[in-house]
């Protein structure tokens, strides 16, 4: 989809896809990073939250709340 990408009628050239590449990349590298070590904190200064995320069922819920909250 990206490789047939159109902006104002045009594709995109090889360094802007690159580029946009390059963005995706580091984008996801920096949310993951601040996210595992946000959470890592949360976790270990509140017991609550801490608690609450060893259940696995809880998991899927916990990563997106981790998401909203980290990022604040």
């Amino acid at each position: 989809m990206l490789i047939d990408a159109e902006v104002e009628g045009e594709k995109l050239d090889q360094l802007e896809l690159d580029l946009f590449f390059m963005l995706l990349i580091v984008a996801g590298n920096e949310t993951t990073r601040n996210l595992m070590s946000g959470a890592m904190t949360a976790f270990s200064t509140s017991r609550s939250v801490g608690a609450a995320a060893r259940g696995r069922s809880l998991l899927p819920s916990a990563v997106e709340e981790m998401l909203r909250y980290v990022t604040r």
